[in-house]
């Protein structure tokens, strides 16, 4: 997400089963730079369909915007997960009507992939592909910095 990512590093995303059923909650956070500040936003993802074997899901994420309370809502779907070691999420949200934000996520259980050349290379290799059977182009999109994350 540049808008919420590309100015920081050590992004994370924890999701938990919410309280009403097919909801999950999820806590994005971030490390603001050059503020060195945590950035965070709660809300919740509905699955869209629970009748269908899909992970499409609606976001809400309420926010304040200068002397507005207001709420983003957008879409979330995982793309392709092994359950272990990645996933891949696609994400599109609209912010105050004529903004639109489109994501794409790569989850790994390894916060610093740069530790292991062959855990990376092999992460890589997965998640790419996995964006280029969505006709998504990896080139596309900035890869955050998860180094450094303590404040």
């Amino acid at each position: 997400n540049m808008e919420f990512e590309g100015r920081g590093r050590c992004v994370t995303a924890n999701y938990t089963n919410g309280e009403k059923s097919n909801t999950v909650d999820v806590i994005n956070s971030i490390i603001r730079e050059p503020s060195n500040k945590i950035f965070t936003m709660d809300g919740t993802m509905v699955l869209e369909d629970p009748s269908k074997n899909e992970g499409k899901f609606e976001v809400i994420l309420p926010t304040h915007f200068m002397w507005w309370n207001t709420v983003i809502k957008g879409s979330f779907w995982v793309l392709d997960t092994d359950y272990e070691s990645y996933s891949v999420g696609y994400s599109c949200a609209q912010f105050f009507w004529f903004f639109h934000d489109y994501t794409a996520i790569l989850f790994s259980r390894v916060q610093d992939l740069s530790q292991d050349e062959e855990q990376q290379t092999k992460f890589f290799k997965q998640t790419y592909q996995v964006l280029i059977d969505h006709n998504l182009d990896p080139a596309n999109f900035k890869i955050s910095v998860n180094k450094n994350c303590t404040v």
